[in-house]
């Protein structure tokens, strides 16, 4: 709300036990999301 960040990447599973579920602005596909086994991979 500061406008310190352009973007920023949360679970909406916790914004949502939050009550923040009306910040949720987009969704990224679970196409698009690495599997538990590529997340490693990334982090190189």
């Amino acid at each position: 709300d500061d406008g310190e960040y352009d973007a920023i990447i949360l679970a909406s599973a916790g914004l949502l036990r939050l009550g923040l579920g009306e910040r949720i602005r987009n969704h990224i596909p679970v196409a698009d999301s690495l599997p538990a086994g590529g997340q490693g991979a990334v982090g190189i």
